[in-house]
């Protein structure tokens, strides 16, 4: 697929739809242990525990700013975290407003599944002393939830959980990203235009380029809150999760850097490194675990990009690169100190994501950059765990296909980032994926309005970039006779094949030798020099054919 032409691509959700089955009470516990505060009706983060040393069908409750708060109960967890690990139920928490104390806080969990395993949640809690609460059951009325309260304006529509399907909506990247493009086009928070010190970047930058760096830079010198926060009275409040603290929010110092293929992501990144080395000069911190230098994270294929990019934008030993790649990498963290960049892969740090005395592990880093941020999209896998749990606050997302599979892809963005509450697997379910899913206008709005925040996206085939129009011209080159009869030969025995495989109920057994066949034609059309020596030998003879068809 061209890259050119993918915001206008629909893609599918990355799970089915899920409905909510019920809900039951339970307390939340441990208080004393942790430091974690939360208020009344504030959504809760619930996170599986299956390592914990006391229980393992423990259950975490964190806050909106992923402070652990405590455990869910023991009776309870025992009931639902084997169908939360059986991927059969999805699950949502909202504090109770009652019956507070020190040691306990009443909470309500929403449990969400397919239509077809209501029937298997609902026997879970037969037998137990877990109460579970359906739509029929009288103290349904009683949730908080905006789920709950969803499901019964449906039912007192006289609609039925599975008219859900009629909402769905398949979304695309200009759906998705609407807002960046409408704040580009009205010049909306948008920074002021930067160049690059000539000292370091020898290229010169293109305007689009120029006001992508302007925005880097403004994004990891902002001290503006986070997006849905709110000051109020005194104090910060969330107004998606209504978590309340006296304390500021930490800025959100990156994002996602997502323009379109070929747009020049790369120099852009290098002149932002190269920027923040001229400005901040001998002010940069020269503790013992925070450093100066920018880890980039690319797949193995890039690496040779960033090095001649380097070559071709900077002058020479402008910014000092070491490659932490392959078996002979340092393992001496004072070694990477020296560099303004260390270029690695995804892979190297999956293989080193269980050795806690790997030298990226050892320091803080002053920038992470992962580019082709979307190899990251399983958010379970050991190379986007590694990347995840690296140390720094400046953290960018660099990728032309932000979203590939569906808009689940960017919660594993959100993690990497560390955007709380988003970082959070049962936040991002609640606030954003589970409404975008049932095709609700807030889970689209709320990912609109967060997009616009934090990312940036432009393509080619808009006028905000500023390049001309892409021209696509379309040549016909005659095959040379040699050529021409060998195409026809082909063609004729690819005819013949699929014949005889049709006549005798083959075709569908037989894909691979047409599929193999029809590479042969377009070898001959690129060139002949392209086909093996003994090519003509493979083509298959009449022969050939009926003992193929009577094995």
């Amino acid at each position: 697929m061209d890259d050119d032409d993918d915001s206008q691509q629909p893609f599918s959700q990355s799970q089915t739809e899920i409905y909510l089955a019920g809900f039951i009470m339970a307390n939340i516990v441990g208080l004393r242990y942790y430091n974690g505060t939360i208020n009344g009706r504030e959504i809760l983060g619930l996170v599986r525990d299956p390592l914990n040393q006391y229980d393992t069908n423990a259950i975490k409750v964190l806050n909106t700013q992923s402070l652990q708060v405590g455990f869910i109960e023991r009776s309870v967890a025992a009931v639902i975290s084997p169908l939360m690990d059986a991927h059969i139920i999805q699950i949502e928490g909202i504090v109770g407003t009652n019956n507070r104390s020190k040691f306990r806080i009443p909470c309500q969990i929403h449990i969400f599944s397919h239509l077809s395993s209501f029937d298997v949640v609902h026997d879970a809690f037969i037998g137990s002393t877990v109460h579970f609460i359906s739509h029929s059951d009288p103290s349904f009325t009683l949730s908080h939830s905006v789920a709950v309260q969803e499901t019964r304006a449906d039912l007192a529509a006289g609609t039925s959980a599975a008219a859900g399907n009629n909402k769905t909506k398949i979304k695309t990247l200009d759906q998705i990203f609407k807002l960046v493009r409408e704040n580009l086009a009205a010049k909306n928070n948008i920074s002021e235009p930067l160049s690059p010190p000539s000292k370091l970047i020898k290229s010169e930058l293109l305007q689009h380029q120029k006001e992508a760096l302007g925005w880097l830079v403004h994004r990891e010198n902002s001290d503006d809150l986070p997006p849905f926060w709110e000051e109020k009275e005194g104090g910060f409040v969330n107004v998606l999760t209504n978590y309340q603290t006296s304390t500021r929010p930490e800025s959100l110092r990156g994002g996602i850097f997502a323009d379109g293929m070929g747009l020049g992501k790369t120099l852009t990144m290098l002149s932002l490194i190269a920027f923040d080395k001229m400005k901040c000069g001998k002010k940069r911190s020269r503790s013992r675990v925070e450093m100066d230098s920018t880890l980039i994270v690319c797949p193995p294929s890039v690496i040779s990009t960033w090095i001649t990019q380097l070559e071709e934008h900077t002058n020479g030993g402008a910014l000092k690169t070491y490659l932490y790649y392959g078996d002979r990498r340092t393992q001496d963290a004072e070694e990477l100190r020296k560099y303004d960049i260390v270029l690695t892969t995804y892979a190297t740090l999956g293989a080193e994501l269980r050795c806690p005395d790997a030298a990226v592990k050892k320091l803080g880093w002053r920038r992470i950059v992962l580019d082709e941020a979307h190899t990251i999209k399983n958010v379970n896998a050991g190379q986007s765990q590694a990347v995840i749990g690296l140390n720094g606050k400046r953290r960018w997302a660099v990728t032309g296909t932000p979203i590939q599979n569906g808009s689940y892809d960017l919660f594993s963005l959100m993690a990497f980032l560390h955007f709380e509450p988003f970082s959070i697997k049962s936040y991002w379910q609640n606030l954003v994926q589970r409404p975008l899913t049932q095709g609700k206008q807030t889970g689209l709005s709320r990912l609109q309005v967060l997009m616009a925040a934090i990312s940036l996206r432009r393509t080619k085939d808009t006028a905000l970039v500023g390049l001309p129009p892409k021209i696509v011209e379309t040549c016909y080159v005659e095959l040379s006779c040699e050529e021409r009869k060998l195409y026809d030969d082909v063609k004729e025995e690819i005819k013949s094949l699929m014949m005889h495989y049709n006549s005798n109920d083959r075709l569908v057994y037989s894909y691979s030798t047409i599929l193999s066949m029809i590479l042969r034609l377009r070898q001959i059309c690129t060139h002949l020099s392209m086909c093996p020596l003994d090519f003509k030998a493979c083509l298959f003879s009449s022969t050939d054919i009926e003992e193929s068809l009577n094995l």
